[in-house]
């Protein structure tokens, strides 16, 4: 912190009791005439002046550095250090205490977190010049989003504590908050039965032929006529059909559609963030997976899209996402279910998660896309709808008492 910045000085209630008692002495020896009650006076008044020149002084000469970490998830632990260093060459630095303030960004209005402002304490005792101090303060940040961090307030009352002297350090840094992730237990989802090839049977039902050619094979029940290599059936009087080594990466699709009523309810608003803490969990665990092409879409305020191959890079992209991500109280399911169509290929796996629990919204979604019930029909949901399909075969509808069995949140 270098240059002449403004300092604030104002009385403590002890220095204002105490600026009082001096003022007294003085009104009693002006009336009295009394010249030992005015040296009396003189002599109370020196250590609150006396103050005012040292906590100015105090403050000067001073620099402060803020170290954020690079990026963190709502509820982890939380280390802010602040450094701070005494340019000057001569001097020392007494009793020194640093504000910070912490305010979640968004539209207070809609939600009443974002009125919330933190204010961290860290205190310095003693500053001498040329040896830099470090101190730091923790806490945890249980709400996704974009948080400010600053301005830092510099205060002392050294040395009487009669007045407090102030001074505002302009330094602004924000930090984005991922979403908290918890841990996906949901069978359903993960892959079974792999051959020596790394396919699925769906995949050996498949009527797409993708991949390096790998052999030929007898005909079996099931195997698309377009496979079929009528030269070598010919050849060896048999049925023959080509068999190609497929990628072994899987192609997945994720659609988060988030939707409030035009009034939300802390009900409304704890589901938006159930769905999104769900998704983030499954793009985390695919991205640890690795071999996968994600592509994920959020319908919210905004429709936005990230596409890539999982690594830590895509991982981070789409919980800047999420973070950021808000809901909308418009009806944007069916432009969205149909960029979703457009996206997925057969062999794509197919999620879609919405937080919003009315029926129409429900029906929108099977009308929008051709799926087959599961075993157990469709059930109503009362948070979340949750479609995992194979080339958009298979529809599962999850309740509020269903989904605590597919995904657990970290506290």
């Amino acid at each position: 912190m270098g240059g002449k910045r403004r300092i604030k000085v104002h009385l403590t209630r002890l220095g204002q009791y105490y600026a009082i008692l001096a003022a007294g002495i003085f009104l009693a020896a002006m009336v009295r005439q009394v010249n030992l009650l005015l040296l009396l006076a003189g002599l109370v008044a020196a250590p609150l002046v006396f103050s005012v020149f040292l906590a100015r002084r105090n403050l000067l000469a001073i620099k402060v550095r803020r170290r954020l970490p690079h990026r963190i998830s709502a509820g982890d632990l939380l280390v802010v250090e602040i450094e701070i260093e005494r340019t000057a060459r001569r001097g020392h630095n007494w009793l020194l205490t640093l504000t910070d303030q912490v305010i979640r960004m968004g539209e207070p209005d809609n939600d009443p977190r974002n009125r919330q402002k933190l204010s961290p304490q860290v205190t310095f005792f003693f500053l001498c010049p040329g040896r830099p101090q470090v101190a730091s303060y923790r806490g945890r940040l249980v709400e996704r989003g974009q948080y400010v961090f600053g301005p830092i307030r510099v205060t002392t009352r050294f040395p009487l504590g009669l007045v407090e002297a102030s001074l505002e350090v302009p330094i602004r840094q924000t930090l984005l908050v991922y979403p908290r992730l918890g841990i996906l237990n949901f069978p359903a989802f993960q892959r079974s039965h792999f051959n020596h090839e790394g396919q699925t049977r769906l995949e050996r039902r498949s009527d797409r032929a993708s991949g390096d050619f790998y052999g030929l094979r007898q005909w079996r029940p099931g195997d698309s006529p377009r496979l079929v290599h009528w030269r070598s059936s010919l050849r060896h009087n048999d049925l023959l059909v080509r068999q190609f080594d497929r990628p072994r990466h899987r192609d997945v699709v994720i659609g988060l559609i988030l939707r409030t009523p035009d009034d939300p309810s802390p009900g409304d608003l704890e589901r938006v963030e159930k769905a999104i803490r769900f998704v983030a969990t499954l793009v985390h665990d695919l991205c640890r997976q690795g071999s996968h092409h994600i592509a994920l879409g959020i319908a919210g305020k905004k429709t936005e899209w990230v596409i890539g191959p999982s690594s830590p890079g895509f991982r981070d992209r789409a919980l800047e996402l999420l973070a950021l991500a808000e809901a909308n109280p418009q009806n944007r399911v069916e432009p969205f279910v149909a960029d979703i169509r457009r996206r997925a290929s057969p062999e794509s796996d197919v999620i879609t998660v919405t937080s919003y629990e009315a029926e129409p919204l429900e029906d929108q979604i099977l009308e929008t896309i051709p799926s087959i019930k599961g075993e157990a029909g469709r059930q109503e949901s009362e948070s979340m709808r949750f479609v995992s399909s194979r080339g958009w075969k298979g529809t599962y509808t999850v309740g509020t008492k269903e989904f605590d069995l597919i995904f657990l949140d970290q506290f």
